[in-house]
């Protein structure tokens, strides 16, 4: 009778602690922002991070995971900084894209200047805009985001060419 009651309440505990992610030694050197902090950045790729836990993982928290996400996989590629492209998210997550870099030079632990990379360096990195946008698309035919934040990030994506 004692593992009939157990059960449900490690089930909560359990759903609870799933939007929980540790940052690894590596991540904490991969700082994150909205752009590259300068010419030093060569793109790697694109990361995912998402965040989870339902009714009973704050939203901030959710926010935290999927940022943490980020940077490990960041860093598993060798980067050093990821931009954050899009987010979204509902009620029992949340979800972020964004660009791995290996930069030459950041500044310490302070956030790094925002400044887009060049438009020399983004053609030659390996992601092209037909990538972002076939990407973008996928969000949308997903229902991670919604039409207009689907039109307003093409809309920035074609404007950067």
């Amino acid at each position: 009778m004692a593992s009939r009651v157990s059960m449900p309440i490690i089930g909560i505990l359990a759903t609870a602690f799933i939007g929980c992610a540790t940052l690894t030694s590596r991540g904490t050197a991969v700082q994150i922002g909205k752009s590259a902090p300068d010419a030093s950045c060569r793109p790697l790729g694109l990361v995912y991070g998402s965040g989870g836990g339902g009714n009973y993982t704050s939203a901030e928290q959710k926010l935290r995971s999927a940022q943490i996400e980020l940077r490990n996989k960041t860093a598993e590629m060798g980067g050093n900084f990821v931009e954050m492209d899009v987010t979204a998210g509902d009620g029992a997550s949340v979800s972020i894209s964004g660009q791995a870099y290996k930069c030459a030079t950041l500044s310490g632990s302070r956030a790094p200047a925002a400044a887009p990379p060049p438009a020399s360096v983004a053609p030659d990195a390996g992601v092209t805009v037909q990538d972002r946008l076939t990407r973008l698309k996928s969000l949308l035919e997903q229902g991670l985001i919604t039409q207009s934040e689907h039109d307003q990030r093409r809309r920035e994506i074609l404007d950067s060419l």
